[in-house]
């Protein structure tokens, strides 16, 4: 089974059309609610989660990172967590996802607090 990029509700751009939100996915095409029209696209390829020009696009889904201050749950190995306060986020390092404290961690989620 192939795995799908996107999903039902997903903001996407199209370089011709602009910006709309999917409404439904099959194997053949997927339906965008643009701002005043319904279209169907059946290459995905042309779909991206940021705004693009014919220099390149993304279908990376975007980081949605915490403020900084804010409680996280964070991990060298996605096994062991520690809780911080989130500092800064930076691509450049292997360990990206930097604490109050400067440490370093692979991964993190976000703690909801009810």
């Amino acid at each position: 089974m192939k795995k799908e990029i996107f999903k039902v509700g997903d903001r996407v751009f199209h370089a011709c059309h602009g910006w709309g939100e999917i409404l439904s996915i099959n194997e053949d095409y997927i339906r965008v609610k643009l701002i005043d029209d319904v279209w169907c696209f059946s290459d995905k390829n042309l779909l991206s989660f940021t705004e693009y020009t014919l220099q390149g696009f993304s279908q990376e889904r975007p980081i949605q990172l915490p403020e900084v201050g804010e409680l996280c749950l964070v991990s060298y190995d996605d096994e062991h967590w520690r809780c911080v306060k989130f500092q800064r986020y930076d691509k450049t390092k292997d360990n990206q996802f930097i604490d109050m404290n400067n440490d370093g961690w692979t991964f993190m989620k976000r703690i909801k607090i009810l």
